[in-house]
């Protein structure tokens, strides 16, 4: 029955102008509706369930209701169905789990639960499951189970009940023991409904992720429905969704699959892998043949799709299934979607833990593209990303990706950046052929991100280097010398340098670039610009150089001169350390100063703290996907695999870089566990081997203050001319060099160094780790092509195409859409909209070719007099496929110059650059301004002086398309949007036209045109008038080109 008082309160409402008039409209119905209800004693059903819903729709307009609630409780006693479903609805409304009238409509529900009514039984569900009190919990879950379980439901009110249940069951699982009833839930899937089978699979999914062993029978069942549905076909055709059979319940089965590990079964096995693989060649096939597939069939196809590689990566299935699934997820790589390329990357990085070498293979296949993703608008694509390309790295592989990654790093979201930073410090210690490698990349690290290394990182460095020979000891001091010479040196450098030189600096020693004096003062130069932690590492670093040179009295005078200095000094660890160092130095015994300050012991053999952080993060991430199941569980509880020594982990590293990569077969879980997918050699998986805790640095890491000390510079010194390394960090900074403070051979005995350069011998070249690959690609690594300006040399601009485009802009610039530019493999097409000083340009890509658009980029010139702004667009554009971009523009005053938009791609290796000028110009910002009388268009006329830079007047010929006058007005009218005045000219031949023209802070300015035509010789008279000089002259120029047809 229609409520014809609801409707007219509602209307009443909408037509309200003020907040003031609803908030007193309210309050009226409000008095009314109180005093109805406490007035009127034998109040009929139907005026009460009016008054209710006007209650409910004044509470959704977000007004508090304190009154009425008892009256929907009321309805819930009603015979008729109208009013029983207002009164759940508002109780739903407005009662919560612990409203104190809740004890109240637990009687109705339970009656309505025992009424053979279904109508009245799923109002009853409903209500359960959205107020959901535990009080009420308790006392209805019994009579929910009984509608599930009982054989005399209806269909419709089964699903709810499933439903129900596990809400309540996600709520308070206590009340619902699942064990003691689990083999009947079972049952249910055994029923010939899908839409029930759907809402059982939904109770059980849910009751699975607290109590996996009671369900493990469903799995059988599970996979029987799978084979129904997906091999047999047999389902009602109420359950095709867009060709899928019931997709959803498919999801859902699946899901179900991956909490359990893979059947013993050879039969089940068996008609999985069929499902699995019917499932993914489906998907090819859909790939290949339907191109115009709409977004819900996709979405449906989709989620099938990637739950069943979910479930095949769980099983680790057969290699050519996983084979087909990747070749698939390599072409989803270059989709437009965002989210089916973030799904692919997400299932990329779990398939590469995969036994199976050629899945791995097949997946390296895409690196390129991977690594293109790492410049994607997107933050989780880049995430994604970066997860694959650290599951997807190997020994053989390991310097190309690092390198790769390097590069990318300075350009990477500071988001990512911490992650990424520990991610390449990990691959780079994993497979590191050559130690010198490792430690260059490390301080790559910190030089390009030092902020993000942790301490964990170096303090990795410093366990390799000490547990090692002296070779990489004396290349590592040589290496942080120069690294710690440069200006901008990072703190985390300086933190390394102190302990490395004071460690091992005595290595380098006796080279006259790296004497003990320049080590020490390189050090003292750095002192002041730290903070006290590092300040009390390299109290410690000059108390090791006290030792190291004893008979050195430019070493002894100025390390005790320093801590002399800070005797006194305000911070209490800082003076303690200077203290007990000053007074070591003044007993004068140099037997216990050896004792005390002999060398590092090496470090315990442990697994690595940063690997380790990984770890945990994985491990956090496989949490949250709330995947386990009995045999996942238990295989996560393994102890991890045995130690492998250093020396024989670098040695299998340096066989595997000279031979091709073996294949290894071993479980999922040793790749799991491993943290980093790999298919060489059986101990792959380890690290170098070391660890400390923070306790085994604690000798040598203190606390500190700042401090006052002025460290005097060392000679001048050319250090590490031709070294790759030298050239990432500067060299020897210049503040260094030219000191006359103190004279070497005077004062101290020694020949100052000369200026000389040296080469030492950096592995792999670590500053440039990604030359190899550049070299592959023709000089440019990924990153520089993403990068590629307009002066970039490698790309090709067609002459003819950019002389079609001046063309097109003609047009364009009279249209609101049109063509912009186009060749054989792109087409650049807008759609424009202006309103006074604001306009708003869509641009569309559109990809004409059968291959995709890679390192797409659209750069739009800047202009003082418009602010624009532009959206993100895809660096992908698939083939036969079209991305869109929009630009937003503020126009602040009259302006002249255009802008230009450059496009960069690549396309067949190839690049290409476009310069496409934007259909902006000042009459866009023009509006019609209507002017009726010939008084009021004269007198704004005649308001513009004469002969002024205001007015412009030029004489030219006429074309043939505008001998006709009505053509004339057509395009003031429609191309420049200035309202042609009729009946202003005396003559009909002359045309009389007026706008406003739009700018900054919504100043105006007029802006007035008269035609006046001589028939006899065909020529124009234009005479364009307004306030503003520059606008004069672009209207004018503008109006004439099109006029004469120039």
């Amino acid at each position: 029955m229609d409520m014809r008082g609801l409707s007219v309160f509602i209307s009443e409402i909408r037509k309200s102008t003020t907040k003031e008039a609803e908030q007193k409209r309210v309050d009226k119905e409000l008095a009314k509706i109180r005093t109805k209800f406490k007035t009127s004693a034998n109040l009929k059903g139907y005026d009460r369930k009016k008054y209710v819903s006007k209650l409910l729709y004044i509470y959704m307009l977000g007004y508090d209701i304190d009154f009425g609630h008892i009256e929907a409780v009321n309805l819930l006693s009603a015979d008729k169905y109208s009013e029983k479903h207002t009164g759940y609805l508002a109780c739903t409304l407005l009662l919560n789990e612990g409203h104190e009238l809740l004890t109240l409509i637990t009687n109705s529900i339970k009656r309505d639960l025992a009424s053979r009514d279904p109508n009245d039984q799923c109002l009853g569900l409903t209500a359960i499951a959205n107020i959901g009190g535990k009080e009420q919990a308790e006392a209805l879950a019994d009579d929910v189970q009984k509608l599930l379980l009982s054989g005399d439901t209806k269909l419709l009110v089964r699903k709810k009940a499933a439903l129900t249940l596990l809400r309540l069951y996600r709520k308070y699982p206590e009340i619902l023991p699942p064990d003691a009833w689990a083999s009947r839930v079972i049952a249910l899937l055994n029923g010939k409904d899908l839409g029930v089978i759907t809402s059982v699979m939904s109770l059980i999914l849910g009751m699975v992720e607290k109590d996996p062993k009671s369900y493990v029978e469903a799995v059988q069942k599970a996979i029987r429905l799978l084979v129904k549905l997906v091999l047999n076909r047999e389902y009602s055709n109420n359950y095709l969704y867009y060709g899928i059979p019931a997709p959803w319940l498919q999801c859902k089965l699946l899901q179900l699959l991956q909490y359990y590990s893979v059947p013993t079964d050879e039969g089940l096995m068996s008609h999985i892998t069929q499902v699995i693989n019917r499932i993914i060649t489906g998907a090819e096939r859909s790939k290949q043949n339907d191109k115009n597939k709409g977004v819900s069939k996709t979405n449906a196809a989709h989620s099938v799709f990637f739950e069943a590689l979910n479930v095949a990566i769980h099983y680790d299935l057969d290699k050519t299934v996983l084979i087909t699934a990747t070749q698939i997820l390599g072409k989803y790589l270059s989709e437009r979607d965002t989210n089916l390329r973030y799904l692919s990357l997400d299932t990329m990085s779990r398939m590469a833990y995969s036994q199976h070498n050629e899945v791995i293979v097949n997946i390296r296949k895409n690196q390129d593209t991977i690594l293109l993703a790492l410049k994607d608008p997107d933050i989780s694509i880049r995430r994604r990303a970066l997860d694959l390309l650290y599951s997807m790295c190997n020994k053989v592989n390991a310097g190309q990706i690092v390198g790769e990654l390097l590069s990318y790093l300075p350009l990477s979201d500071y988001a990512i950046r911490e992650e990424l930073v520990l991610k390449v410090a990990i691959l780079a210690e994993k497979f590191a052929v050559d130690l010198s490698w490792y430690v260059d990349v490390i301080l790559n690290l910190v030089s390009t991100a030092g902020d993000y290394v942790s301490d964990d990182i170096w303090h990795r460095v410093v366990q390799i280097v000490t547990n090692r020979d002296e070779d990489l000891q004396s290349y590592t001091s040589q290496t942080v010398f120069i690294a710690m010479s440069s200006v901008a040196a990072h703190e985390n450098t300086i933190k390394l340098g102190s302990y490395i030189l004071g460690e091992f600096g005595y290595l380098i020693s006796n080279k006259e670039q790296f004497v003990p004096a320049l080590q020490l003062d390189l050090l003292m130069s750095k002192f002041d610009m730290v903070s006290v932690p590092t300040k009390c590492m390299m109290l410690s670093a000059y108390m090791k150089f006290y030792n190291l040179y004893i008979q050195d009295s430019f070493v002894t005078d100025s390390v005790k001169e320093i801590f002399s200095q800070h005797r006194t000094f305000i911070d209490a660890e800082l003076q303690q350390r200077a203290n007990e160092y000053y007074k070591m130095i003044e007993s004068g015994n140099t037997k216990l100063l050896g004792t005390l300050l002999e060398a590092m012991p090496h470090f315990p053999e442990r697994q690595s703290s940063v690997m380790k952080r990984i770890q945990d993060r994985d491990a956090e991430r496989k949490r949250m996907r709330a995947h386990g199941g009995e045999g996942a569980d238990e295989e996560e509880e393994e102890e991890p695999a045995a130690f492998i020594a250093p020396s024989q982990l670098l040695q299998q590293n340096i066989q595997l870089a000279t031979q091709a990569p073996q294949t290894k077969t071993a479980s999922l879980f040793d790749f799991l566990d491993d943290g980093v997918g790999t298919t060489a050699l059986p101990n792959d998986e380890e690290d170098l081997g070391y660890n400390a805790s923070s306790g085994d640095l604690s000798d040598f890491i203190g606390g500190g203050a700042s401090s006052n000390y002025n460290a005097a510079p060392i000679g001048n010194n050319n250090i590490g001319g031709g070294d790759m390394l030298d050239e990432i960090f500067g060299g020897v900074p210049a503040g260094i060099g030219n000191n006359s403070s103190f004279n070497y051979q005077q004062d101290y005995g020694y020949q100052q160094p000369p200026q000389q350069s040296f080469t030492t011998n950096l592995a792999s070249d670590a500053a440039n780790l990604a030359a190899q690959r550049k070299q592959q690609m023709g000089g440019a690594s990924i990153e520089d092509l993403m990068m590629a300006t307009s002066l970039n040399e490698q790309a090709e601009q067609n002459a003819a195409v950019h002389q079609d485009a001046q063309n097109k802009l003609r047009q364009l610039l009279v249209s609101r859409d049109g063509v912009a530019i186009e060749d054989e493999n792109l087409q650049v097409k807008f759609k424009s909209e202006f309103h006074g000083n604001k306009g708003r340009l869509n641009i569309f890509y559109g990809n004409k070719s059968n291959q995709t658009i890679t390192q797409f980029r659209a750069d739009v010139s800047q202009h003082p007099l418009l602010d624009v702004t532009m959206s993100n667009v895809t660096p992908l554009i698939a083939a036969k496929a079209q991305s869109s971009q929009y630009v937003n523009v503020v126009c602040k005053g009259a302006f002249s110059d255009a802008i230009t938009l450059v496009l960069h791609f690549e396309f067949n290796r190839k690049f290409f650059r476009f310069n496409v000028k934007l259909p902006i110009a000042v009459h866009k910002f023009i509006e019609p301004l209507p002017l009726n009388s010939a008084d009021a268009f004269f007198a704004q006329w005649n308001a513009i002086p004469k002969d002024t830079p205001q007015e412009s007047v030029r004489i030219f010929k006429q074309s043939e398309q505008y001998l006709n006058v009505d053509n004339t007005k057509a395009l003031l009218r429609d191309g420049f949007n200035i309202a042609v005045l009729e009946n202003i000219d005396p003559s009909p031949l002359n045309v009389v036209a007026a706008g406003v023209f739009f700018g900054d802070n919504n100043n105006r300015t007029n802006v007035l045109l008269r035609i006046q035509v001589n028939a006899q010789k065909q020529v124009f008279r234009l005479t364009v008038r307004s306030q503003d000089e520059v606008l004069t002259q672009q209207v004018q120029q503008y109006v004439q080109q099109y006029l004469e047809g120039a």
